[in-house]
């Protein structure tokens, strides 16, 4: 009987609207929650903790791509379209999973660490993997939230501004929280995978499930965009020596439709999102950052192909449909992150050392030549952040990375667009780089809105 409410659990939190709309189905939770490990595992297990529709925001608001007029006309989701032009009014009512999926995977991983503690259960591995998978679950989805729905944090400016909501708790009769200040929404993602660290293997069976490298590797992510790069350093280097292998591009296929496998030997942490604007019979690459790739630079041929008409698309994601993108962790952003961060703390040998193993791996064989890195640091962090851009395309990282270098490193990269005669723009550190709260959430939770 109880596998039966597992499942019925499964179908609401895949399709309930809301947190709170669970209050009406399941006055308590007791009669549906599963007591066996096995069970808290399959919860955990669910597909919907592996997707993430918040990198779809941050990804149609970014600057990889453009749309025709009638391509853009043509949408069907409100939310696209506004989010392409960077509109105060984003939602216009609509329903979106970008708020309440994360929130459903908070819940799930809520439930299942209240149960951890409440059960008569024997403290040993598979205990303690569980517990640290539910933390990561929950950090993972709070930081994929404060992408979008945060200000970017910034030390001197933002940390006092409105962060999250933080819920704890899987009793979903307690009251909404208030929203925590950004800092504190950090706090408690670092802290969660702090936990996580000491609980998880530094494998596990397959790139679903969370473990030690995947929560090193979001410790880092998360110093990386507060600034803290001594920090992110040690964590991403702690990642790395339980793993560094890369995919070698030399060996793949550039005349398949689809290059890469799901689930290939780079993946750290499996994770999508899908969005109809990007799919490929819609988003064009933006001509500029096509001819940034060398004719030597493999990635050219990965990951782009140009359609009966001329047009430019992408097909680089690591998965096998043009329109779900993968939005979790490989170890070719470890490098990255390596990389940068090893610059930023004064070890420029280091950096050109890590980035050659790195482009080893992308361009023709023999044909990187590092002698060609500058020994200039300014210079080197320009060619870091390109490289960047150019290796993590549509995988929910470029509108982080612009909003931390605008909040951080005073960068002043600006956006643009050309729409039926007009111009749209998104200058640096303009409001609208904080998504805001869906109509929804605002109306159950009674949450200040971000200005806009």
């Amino acid at each position: 009987m109880k596998l039966k409410y597992i499942a019925i659990l499964s179908l609401l939190l895949m399709n309930s609207s809301c947190y709170h709309d669970y209050l009406d189905i399941k006055p308590d939770k007791s009669l549906v929650v599963p007591e066996r490990i096995k069970d808290l595992q399959a919860l955990l297990d669910n597909t919907t903790m592996n997707m993430h529709t918040v990198a779809n925001l941050g990804e149609v608001g970014a600057d990889d791509y453009f749309l025709s007029d009638d391509r853009w006309g043509s949408l069907y989701y409100a939310q696209e379209r506004n989010t392409y032009i960077w509109a105060k009014e984003i939602f216009e009512g609509e329903k979106t999973s970008c708020w309440n999926t994360p929130y459903q995977q908070i819940y799930t991983s809520n439930l299942v660490l209240e149960k951890l503690q409440e059960g008569n259960f024997t403290n040993d591995e598979a205990f303690q993997n569980l517990k640290g998978a539910a933390l990561f679950f929950r950090a993972w989805a709070y930081y994929q939230l404060a992408q979008v729905f945060c200000p970017p944090y910034d030390e001197n400016a933002g940390t006092n501004k409105y962060g999250l909501p933080i819920r704890l708790t899987a009793d979903i009769n307690e009251p909404a929280e208030a929203r925590k200040t950004v800092a504190e929404t950090y706090k408690q993602i670092l802290k969660d995978v702090e936990e996580s660290i000491a609980l998880l293997p530094e494998t596990s069976s397959v790139a679903t499930r969370p473990n030690k490298q995947a929560a090193f590797s979001l410790k880092a992510k998360c110093n990386l965009l507060q600034g803290n790069y001594s920090l992110a350093l040690e964590a991403v280097d702690e990642a790395m020596k339980i793993d560094n292998t890369l995919l070698d591009y030399n060996d793949m296929d550039p005349t398949k439709e689809m290059p890469f496998d799901v689930l290939n030997k780079e993946v750290v942490f499996h994770n999508v999102f899908s969005a109809q604007i990007l799919g490929p019979t819609r988003a064009q690459v933006n001509k500029s950052l096509y001819q940034s790739y060398t004719d030597n630079d493999l990635r050219k041929k990965l990951f782009f192909y140009f359609d009966k008409d001329g047009l430019c698309r992408y097909k680089g994601m690591y998965y096998n449909a043009p329109t779900i993108f993968f939005s979790g962790i490989a170890r070719d952003e470890l490098y990255l992150i390596w990389v940068e961060c090893a610059l930023r703390t004064g070890d420029l040998t280091g950096a050109k050392g890590m980035l050659t193993a790195l482009l080893a791996k992308r361009y023709a064989k023999g044909s990187f030549d590092a002698s060609s890195l500058p020994n200039n640091p300014e210079d080197l962090l320009v060619v870091i952040l390109t490289e960047r851009r150019k290796e993590l395309l549509f995988r929910g990282t470029r509108w982080s990375d612009i909003r931390r270098l605008n909040a951080i490193e005073n960068q002043d990269i600006s956006l643009a667009r050309e729409l039926e005669g007009k111009s749209y723009t998104l200058p640096p550190k303009d409001k609208r780089f904080t998504f805001p709260i869906p109509d929804e959430a605002i109306l159950l939770g009674h949450y200040l809105q971000n200005e806009r």
